[in-house]
């Protein structure tokens, strides 16, 4: 991973801060990111992290988010703002990563821990105890994902609602079932446009993920991102999609939408309207991977029965109709 210098790299955010500031649109991970501006944050580096993206696979290219480089703290913050800074942040290195949410204008995020396992090959047996209990008493075990955090803006109020992963871990499989549903609505329907579009990029990953033999992806991340403010338009493009299954549609007619537009061939048209990137990689492995002892064999089957179970969830929400459970 190659280090970086900020001014070679793109343009984004009309107002980026004059010194890095906490980045508040993290809804989930343990270390707190900078907003740097331009269409970028900054993570705290992991090297494990870092190695994965340098030598990350072909196939997943699309659904990494993109990384820039590693840049120590003390060039990140002006001259006149070292003084603020916390010492310890002026010498922690940083991955400057891409700024998922610098596109929308109010993006609703949501960050899905996956998999059916979280720990890493090297874990201590005191973290394999207290990582496979997490996993036991959550969605993890049973779904292979489990909710760690979101935000989501309410188009009918224009306020936004946050939630942490501590309430994600409580979920059973249908509050988890209720919150997927809710996040991709506007608080009273289901959102056509975007299930239909977050199913094709589902199916893509799933995919991708199926092809890849040895790789093992144990506490990462998949998160969600799409805009919050624009629930009007389908994934053609047209204002109907909303209209098209409040009118008691049948599974048939669902299904034909799912083919049209939720995998498979043809695809709708790709928008940046939903986004879809697996993220922390601090415990991932595979073959030939930093002389890693344990090699894995064949797919990631826990991550696969996430995808699974969200591709499920959605499909079965536009199947029993439009409308939110009420709760």
């Amino acid at each position: 991973m190659c280090r970086t210098n900020l001014d070679h790299l793109q343009e984004g955010d009309n107002s980026p801060p004059k010194s890095p500031v906490e980045f508040n649109k993290q809804v989930g991970g343990h270390s707190k990111f900078l907003w740097i501006g331009e269409g970028m944050i900054g993570k705290p580096k992991d090297t494990r992290e870092a190695e994965f993206y340098k030598r990350r696979p072909s196939l997943l290219k699309k659904y990494l988010p993109r990384c820039y480089g590693i840049i120590e703290g003390r060039q990140l913050f002006q001259q006149t703002f070292l003084r603020d800074a916390e010492n310890a942040m002026l010498h922690q290195e940083y991955m400057i990563m891409e700024n998922l949410t610098s596109q929308f204008e109010n993006p609703c995020v949501l960050d899905l821990k996956m998999g059916t396992r979280m720990h890493g090959d090297s874990a201590t047996s005191a973290k394999i105890k207290s990582q496979t209990k997490k996993c036991l008493n959550s969605t993890s075990a049973s779904l292979g994902v489990r909710c760690c955090g979101s935000l989501w803006f309410d188009p009918q109020s224009g306020k936004y609602e946050r939630q942490d992963k501590y309430k994600g871990r409580k979920y059973n499989a249908q509050d988890f079932e209720d919150a997927l549903c809710r996040f991709v609505s506007d608080g009273v329907t289901l959102r056509a446009d975007v299930v239909l579009l977050l199913i094709s990029q589902l199916r893509g990953l799933q995919k991708a993920i199926s092809s890849l033999d040895s790789h093992r992806f144990y506490g990462s991340s998949l998160l969600i991102v799409y805009e919050g403010s624009n629930f009007e338009s389908d994934f053609h493009g047209n204002t109907h999609s909303q209209e098209r299954l409040s009118e008691g549609d049948n599974d048939e007619e669902v299904d034909n939408l799912l083919a049209q537009g939720g995998g498979g061939d043809p695809q709708p048209p790709q928008t940046n309207n939903v986004i879809i990137k697996m993220i922390d990689f601090a415990h991932s492995t595979f073959k030939g991977f930093m002389d890693d002892p344990i090699v894995h064999s064949g797919p990631d089957k826990g991550y696969l029965r996430g995808l699974e179970t969200l591709i499920s969830v959605l499909e079965n929400g536009l199947k029993s109709g439009p409308k939110l459970k009420s709760t």
